[in-house]
């Protein structure tokens, strides 16, 4: 995908919460698979652009002057905050046991 391909993605997502743009309709647009698009937002929110995902469904950019829009934005970015810890604490759980397993397996070549 090229950097166009990218913006022309972004140029798609409206500013303002009240009118949030579906995944379907981001696809159809530009002719892209759903999972594609997705990647897309997540290379375009790791390059600094604040993509927020509408608790209703569908994508927006938060107009900065309005508090509704602000107050998505930032639950938006708390619940990601959120599955981050969460996730971080279960490969942390996973490799503690997998480390225990290692430490109680039995060999049989000695």
């Amino acid at each position: 995908m090229s950097k166009e391909d990218y913006l022309y993605v972004l140029e798609l997502i409206p500013t303002g919460s009240d009118k949030p743009v579906q995944l379907p309709d981001l696809a159809y647009y530009t002719n892209f698979e759903e999972r594609t698009v997705k990647r897309m937002i997540q290379q375009l929110r790791l390059d600094g652009h604040p993509v927020i995902s509408h608790p209703k469904g569908g994508y927006f950019i938060p107009d900065l002057d309005n508090e509704e829009d602000m107050q998505i934005a930032r639950r938006f970015v708390a619940a990601m905050k959120a599955q981050a810890y969460s996730r971080i604490k279960v490969a942390e759980n996973l490799a503690d046991s997998l480390a225990d397993l290692e430490l109680t397996q039995v060999s049989f070549d000695e």
